[in-house]
Order: C-alpha cells, then sequence, then structure tokens
C-alpha cells in the first residue's frame, strides 16, 4: 500500500467515508492510510458519555489539528455534573471552529438555555436538530440568533411549554430553507416570524393532529414558486402516535358517515412540485390518514403543479390483514387510482408508493416473496396509473429503521 501514489490512497479511503467501523480500524495502519480516514472518522463527532468526551480528548492531545476536522457534531446533555464538566472544558480546550451541522439532544429536568455549552453559540452553524429539547418560547428567538448563517431548522422532536407567548420578540430573525416542525412551534413561527416564510424550500410536517394540519397552510405560502418539497410525517409507533393526540373517534366518524355536519380541513398543497406523506404503521391510523389524504387531492383549487406523489408505509406487525393487503382497504387505492387517471389536471403527476418491511418488527423475517406479494398488490389495486406508466412501487426490507425509506426518496 505504501507504494502506491497517495492520491490513489485517498481515492481508496475515499470510498469507505460513511463506514465509521472500518475508518476506526485505518486510523491504525499505516500513515498513509491514517491521514485520510482521519478526516473522514472526524468530520462527525458523537459525544453521549464522559467516556466519550476523555477519548475525544486525548484524540485533540495527541492530534491538535482534530478539532479543525470536525463539521458534524451530535450531542447529548444529561444533568450529569461530571458529564457537564468535562464537556465544557472539553469545548474551551479545543474549540469545535468548523461546526457547521449541529444535532442536540437535551435529556435535563429544567428548561435553561444556559445548559447549552457556551462555546457551541458561537459555532459558524448552516443546520440545526434538537432533539427531546423543550425550550421556554422567549428563549427560542434568543438562541437562534446565534446562528444568523442557519439555514437548515429542525425542531420536531423538540417542545415547549403551553406558556403566554407575550414577551417573544417578534420580528424575522432568520431566513431558513429547509424546516421539519411540530405542532406546537407553529404559532411562534407564523404569529411571531422566527424567519422569512418565503424563504422555505423544504418543509417537514411532523407528528400533527389531522383536524390541525391545515393550520400550516400559511407556511405553505409560496407566491415565488420556491417551496419545492412538502413531507407530512405521521408518527411510526404508539408512543409517538399519542404524543400527536389524534382524535381517531372524530376521525372514524368523519370518514364512516357519508355527511358529517363538521367538514374535515383540508391542506393546499397541489402548488408543490414534491410531495411525501409518510404514513403510520397502525393500520387504523394510516386508513383515516389515506383517505384524508385523498381528499385533500381531491379538493386542491388551481392548477396543479406537483410531478411526484411520493406514500410512504411501513405495514403493522401482521403480514397478513395489515393496510397494504386488506380487501376492505382496496377502496382507498381505487379511489386514488380513479382520482389521478379522471381528472385531467393530474394528467402530468406520477404516483411513487414506497414500502418499507423492518425486519425487527415481524415473527419471521420479511423476503422476496413477501416483498413480490405487496408489489403485486398495489399494481393490482391501481391498475389505470399501472396502464398510463405513471405508478412506480418500491419495495424494502429495512435493516435498521424507516429512514433507510427515507433516503430512496432523497429525504435525508
Amino acid at each position: 500500500m505504501d507504494r502506491l501514489p497517495q492520491e490513489l490512497v485517498d481515492a481508496i479511503v475515499d470510498v469507505l467515508r460513511n463506514d465509521r467501523r472500518s475508518l476506526r480500524a485505518l486510523l491504525c495502519v499505516s500513515r498513509s492510510l491514517h491521514s485520510q480516514a482521519k478526516v473522514h472518522f472526524f468530520r462527525s463527532l458523537y459525544l453521549a458519555t464522559e467516556r466519550s468526551v476523555s477519548g475525544f480528548h486525548d484524540s485533540c492531545i495527541r492530534s491538535p489539528d482534530i478539532p479543525r476536522l470536525v463539521q458534524n457534531f451530535f450531542l447529548t446533555l444529561w444533568d450529569n455534573a461530571g458529564f457537564r464538566a468535562s464537556l465544557e472544558q472539553l469545548l474551551r480546550r479545543f474549540p469545535l471552529p468548523n461546526v457547521h451541522t449541529l444535532n442536540l439532544a437535551m435529556y435535563t429536568e429544567n428548561y435553561d438555555i444556559k445548559k447549552i455549552p457556551a462555546a457551541l453559540l458561537s459555532c459558524p452553524l448552516t443546520s440545526l436538530t434538537l432533539r427531546a429539547v423543550i425550550f421556554y418560547p422567549e428563549d427560542l428567538p434568543k438562541f437562534l440568533r446565534c446562528y444568523p448563517a442557519l439555514r437548515h431548522l429542525d425542531f420536531s422532536s423538540a417542545r415547549i411549554p403551553t406558556t403566554s407567548m407575550e414577551q417573544i420578540d417578534q420580528g424575522t430573525v432568520l431566513s431558513i430553507e429547509d424546516l421539519s416542525i411540530s405542532c406546537n412551534f407553529v404559532p411562534l413561527c407564523l404569529d411571531k416570524q422566527l424567519f422569512s416564510l418565503h424563504a422555505l424550500r423544504r418543509i417537514k410536517l411532523a407528528s400533527f393532529q389531522l383536524t390541525r394540519l391545515h393550520e400550516c397552510q400559511r407556511l405553505l405560502e409560496s407566491p415565488n414558486g420556491i417551496l419545492q418539497r412538502l413531507h407530512i410525517y405521521q408518527p411510526h409507533d404508539y408512543g409517538e402516535f399519542h404524543f400527536a393526540a389524534f382524535n381517531l373517534t372524530a376521525l372514524d366518524h368523519h370518514y364512516s358517515s357519508e355527511s358529517s355536519s363538521r367538514p374535515m380541513h383540508k391542506l393546499e398543497m397541489l402548488h408543490v412540485p414534491f410531495l411525501i406523506f409518510e404514513v403510520s404503521r397502525n393500520d387504523r391510523i394510516a386508513l383515516i390518514s389515506m383517505k384524508w389524504f385523498i381528499d385533500c387531492l381531491r379538493s386542491g383549487k388551481g392548477p396543479v403543479r406537483t410531478s411526484q406523489i411520493n406514500i410512504a408505509c411501513s405495514p403493522s406487525g401482521k403480514f397478513d390483514r395489515s393496510f397494504l393487503q386488506r380487501a376492505v382497504d382496496e377502496s382507498v387505492w381505487s379511489s386514488l387510482d380513479s382520482l389521478m387517471t379522471t381528472t385531467p389536471r393530474f394528467a402530468d403527476t406520477t404516483l411513487c408508493i414506497w414500502v418499507g418491511y423492518g425486519v425487527q418488527w415481524y415473527p419471521r423475517k420479511p423476503d422476496s416473496d413477501l416483498l413480490e406479494i405487496t408489489r403485486g398488490f398495489i399494481l393490482n389495486a391501481l391498475p389505470r396509473l399501472r396502464l398510463v406508466n405513471r405508478l412506480e412501487v418500491h419495495c424494502k426490507v429495512l435493516q435498521r429503521s424507516f429512514d433507510e425509506v427515507m433516503y430512496l426518496i432523497g429525504e435525508k
């Protein structure tokens, strides 16, 4: 290996840039491999324990250039005095001047924004993800102002207490292009204008009640046609579902009766070129959600600018009688098939169905036969779209999480 040109060696290591186990092994071999492996390995930093902080501290002492290599920082904060002290000491001694992506999880008893290490407030972030973080509403604008270059913001897994918002500073803080948001942050974004709505290019609406999704309509306004993607995410497990607080009884009544005195609010979205509707693993929620989504497509106003509609499904833990295989649910697919083939304004729109079976969700491992059965069911349920060649069906066995389907769609 030492006889090869360094450019060729670097190219070989580049192939492994996303394989951290292999990169870690390369750090222990020849210098020719070590140099480029170090660049890729320390591009992303994961700190969640005192041991990980200590290990990174020792690496920085041996190689002082490492802090400058870090671009993506994944940090989990706990109510642990020893961990916090060692983390603060590490960041003071070895600042991370080139961190552009911060993924922050906070598992603390109070909501004090001061628990975030001060050294992180000066990083030149362009992407920020908040997980399990609880902010007082008045603290969020002050926190976001620390990152004027921020373009990607994900607080779909963060929460804010229900308090008065009168003390919150009003006015645009940032020009966010890629936004992921949960329902309790909508008033902050719309009423308090945390960012310019007309700069949004991609939006993910996460864990919303179907009856409240219409509250996000202003987020979708795109007078200049800048908004390109809309992703509506439905929770995949019961815990998330419970947090989202769906009113299933009311929705069941609405869709089981021919006429309802309380019309369901729809979301106007057909002006967005690329739509993703990620359906829950709960069969009952999936069925109701699909009916709501089809109603939104049917009631949409104005010209259809949507070129591709993506429906992502992960069937329940049963191989039979799941959302994708029950005869009673074929009417959902047939109504979608009819809508998209008999309505002229959908003539240029393609439907893509993405199905993911997680290996850990089922009593026996999903195999190629199951994927082919599922694919055949969907193709037969949407015959007219299939006939005009405007239907794509993709089935996959998931090794880890449903994010693998999102990677295929291009959402990760």
